[in-house]
């Protein structure tokens, strides 16, 4: 069993690296940010309906998906020079997954300023950038967002465990379920400073189908075409059987017909190429070797290249032979001896 596991593990390690190879920097986070925000909203509909089971399942999702963000990012960070851009972006991963404090702009509400300057710019480089026009905005501490939801979790498994969780502050843990998306969000924010805005807009329109399906998801309301189906009378439900018996027929024969023009099994075609093959063959050997050498040198050895050209017109000779045999073969077997067609198909 330890043998297997350790298999699986590595098979696992390497399929991850080969989805990281093909997968840009910029679409992970653009889809760990949409399922994050997806198990955010299940953990506290879990803590509202009182399942353990769903919340701690959803939660270590979320504890996973910030891990593998934190990692991602940073292996791509290591790839670029050390500068403002990359102490920024390893500032909120920190942020995400650190144990501790650290300090954070109170408010980014200041005029003049660059918000995506705040998670990395020191306040000396903010006043400098301001002409020292205001004075240093003032900085609180912020405490590390997941070791903070791990508390959450923890504090709200053990009031549902022993049902006491009147006690408990659900508030609380929705907005630090919140901060965990917000600060992913940062995240993902930080890592595109540097993209162009052609790259942007790709990722814009990513966003846009995300939102587009995630109120479509949260609007749904009513029945399901299936909840519908399983509550129509005998009669409807035998109409639409015979509606689907007559599709499958009609699908049948146009599998049929697409068969049919398949290069492997049309002999018409197959036919053909063998034909084509051989008048390029046949054109191959009527060209022949073109003598080489100097104008001097072709006329004193003007009796052996006579000699050789009909030593290559009887070559040539019994190649058209052969290929005109086979040519006969082929259209004998082709018109003589016709395959039998499913009188379906043909119909």
């Amino acid at each position: 069993m330890e043998m297997y596991k350790r298999t699986w593990e590595h098979y696992i390690h390497v399929l991850t690296e080969a989805v990281d190879d093909i997968t840009s920097i910029d679409d992970f986070l653009a889809v760990s940010e949409s399922h994050i925000l997806e198990d955010v909203n299940k953990c506290i509909i879990a803590l509202r309906d009182q399942d353990a089971d769903n919340l701690d399942r959803a939660a270590g999702a979320i504890r996973g998906r910030a891990a593998r963000v934190a990692h991602i990012v940073t292996g791509e960070m290591d790839s670029y020079e050390p500068g403002a851009y990359t102490e920024g972006v390893m500032r909120n991963v920190h942020v995400l997954t650190s144990t501790g404090f650290w300090l954070s702009p109170a408010s980014t509400n200041v005029p003049g300023l660059d918000l995506l300057q705040l998670p990395w710019s020191s306040m000396f480089q903010v006043r400098s950038s301001l002409g020292h026009q205001l004075n240093p905005a003032p900085m609180e501490l912020t405490a590390s967002v997941i070791p903070e939801f791990v508390t959450q979790v923890n504090a709200a498994l053990d009031a549902l465990s022993k049902n006491s969780l009147t006690v408990l502050d659900d508030n609380q843990f929705v907005d630090i379920s919140k901060k965990i998306y917000d600060t992913i969000h940062d995240i993902r924010c930080s890592v595109m400073m540097i993209r162009t805005p052609e790259e942007l807009e790709d990722v814009s329109d990513l966003e846009d189908d995300h939102e587009v399906r995630s109120h479509t998801s949260i609007q749904t309301e009513g029945k399901t075409d299936r909840a519908k189906m399983t509550q129509l009378p005998e009669a409807e439900k035998e109409k639409i059987a015979e509606q689907v018996a007559d599709f499958k027929k009609v699908k049948s024969k146009l599998d049929a017909e697409i068969e049919i023009w398949d290069d492997t099994s049309n002999d018409i075609i197959v036919l053909a190429k063998k034909m084509c093959m051989i008048m390029m063959e046949m054109t191959d050997f009527t060209r022949g070797p073109t003598l080489k050498g100097h104008p001097t040198e072709r006329k004193g050895d003007h009796g052996r290249g006579s000699e050789a050209k009909t030593e290559q017109n009887e070559e040539k000779m019994a190649i058209v032979a052969v290929l005109e045999e086979e040519m006969a073969e082929c259209e004998q077997e082709q018109f003589m001896e016709p395959k039998v067609k499913d009188p379906d198909s043909l119909a």
